[in-house]
C-alpha cells in the first residue's frame, strides 16, 4: 500500500521524497489509520521489503519501580536504528531512489552513523555532514561504514544548510516522516515487553523524533485499544541546551551553550511547536545540569548499564522527580560512545 505522506498545515500530499512542503515549507507527516498488530511488520504495511527486521527487542532491566529500557542494543548502538530502518525500508520498497544514489544527512553522531549503515546496505552513497568539533567516536564509527563526511565549521543550522545544498538526495531524519514513524516501534515493543505499561516514561531531546515518533505509537495503541492511557512523558533536556523547556515555561531570549551530552545540541528544532503542543497533554520537560549527567551515568554505570552522557541526562531527571511511580527510562546510546570523555 502506499503511505498517506501530508502537509501538517495544508494537507497537500508529498510527491516524492521532499523533507518539507513545497507549497508552505512545513514538515510532513505520514497518517497512520490502520489497527495495532502483535506482528510488527504489520504495523507498517507501505512497507513490502524490509532491509532488516524492526523488531529490536532491546532489553529492559528492572530495579523495582525503576525500568530502563537498554535501547542501544541495536546494530548501530542506537535508537536511530528505529527510524532509519523504516525510511530506507519504504525507499526501497518503493523504488524512490536507483542504487549508487548519493544520500546526505547532517548529523551530530549517532544519526549519520545510523544513516551510513543503512544506505551502505541498500547500495547507496551516504554523505554525512558533521560539525568540525563532533565526538571523535562517533565520527570513527560514521568512516567505518565507508561514508564521505564533510565537517562543517558553524551552527547545527549551517550542517542543515549545506548537507540541503550539497549534490545528492536530502535524506535528513530530523524531517522525514518514514524515519519519525519507525520511532513507533519503540512503544510497541514497550507494550508487549511488561505486564503493564509504566506510569511516567523519560526520554531526552534533541530535535524532538523520539518524543513524537514514541507519542505516535502510543496513540496507536490508545485508538485500537489495546491501553487506556498514555504515559507521563517526561522530556529531558540538558541545563545549557533547553528550547523544549523554555517554551513550555515561557522563558524567552536564552543563549544556549554547550553540554557534554553531545546528542542533544538542537537548538532550532522544525518540530518544537508539536512537541510543545504533544507534552501540554501527555506530560512535561525537565532540565538536568552537566554535573547532574555525569553524576548519573556513574550510577548506571555501577548498576551494570553502560550508556552515553545523553542517555544519562533520563536518569538524572528520575532522581529530581522522585521514585513514586513506575518509571520507565529510554536509553538511547551506548556508554562505548563516549569512550575518552
Amino acid at each position: 500500500m502506499q503511505p498517506i505522506i501530508e502537509c501538517s498545515n495544508c494537507k497537500k500530499p508529498r510527491t516524492k521524497l521532499e523533507h518539507v512542503c513545497h507549497s508552505c515549507g512545513h514538515n510532513f507527516y505520514l497518517r497512520v489509520d490502520w489497527k495495532y498488530h502483535d506482528a510488527m511488520k504489520e504495523n507498517f504495511p507501505y512497507i513490502d521489503k524490509w532491509v532488516m527486521d524492526p523488531e529490536f527487542n532491546t532489553p529492559v532491566h528492572k530495579f523495582q519501580k525503576l525500568w530502563m529500557k537498554l535501547d542501544y542494543f541495536t546494530p548501530s548502538l542506537s535508537y536511530k536504528d528505529r527510524g532509519m530502518v523504516s525510511l530506507f525500508s519504504h525507499i526501497v520498497s518503493d523504488n524512490l531512489l536507483p542504487e549508487g544514489s548519493v544520500v546526505n544527512e547532517d548529523s551530530s553522531g549517532n544519526a549519520g552513523a545510523s544513516f551510513s549503515l543503512f544506505s551502505k546496505m541498500c547500495n547507496f552513497k551516504p554523505r554525512i555532514f558533521v560539525s568540525a568539533n563532533s565526538n571523535r567516536i562517533k565520527l570513527d564509527q560514521i568512516y567505518s561504514y565507508g561514508a564521505d563526511v564533510i565537517k562543517v565549521n558553524g551552527t547545527r543550522e549551517d550542517l542543515y544548510k549545506q548537507a540541503l545544498a550539497a549534490e545528492g538526495t536530502y535524506l535528513g531524519h530530523a524531517y522525514m516522516p518514514e524515519f519519525i514513524d519507525g520511532i513507533r516501534s519503540l512503544a510497541y515493543e514497550i507494550f508487549m515487553q511488561n505486564e503493564k505499561m509504566p506510569e511516567r516514561i523519560f526520554i531526552p531531546i534533541s530535535a524532538g523524533t523520539l518524543l513524537l515518533g514514541l507519542i505516535s505509537g502510543l496513540e496507536h495503541l490508545r485508538t485500537s485499544g489495546e491501553i487506556s492511557e498514555i504515559p507521563e512523558i517526561i522530556a529531558v533536556q540538558p541545563e545549557s541546551i533547553s528550547p523544549l523547556y523554555d517554551r513550555l515555561n515561557g522563558i524567552m531570549g536564552r543563549a544556549y551553550g554547550r553540554s557534554i551530552a553531545d546528542a542533544l545540541v538542537t537548538v532550532n528544532s522544525p518540530h518544537l511547536g508539536e512537541m510543545v503542543s504533544k507534552l501540554k497533554s501527555y506530560g512535561k520537560a525537565v532540565t538536568v545540569s552537566d554535573h547532574e549527567i555525569m553524576e548519573s551515568r556513574q550510577s548506571l554505570m555501577e548498576l551494570g548499564i553502560y550508556a552515553e552522557f545523553s542517555s544519562a541526562t533520563t536518569f538524572a531527571a528520575y532522581k529530581k522527580m522522585g521514585k513514586d511511580k513506575t518509571s520507565l527510562l529510554i536509553l538511547t546510546g551506548s556508554g562505548i560512545k563516549n569512550l575518552g570523555e
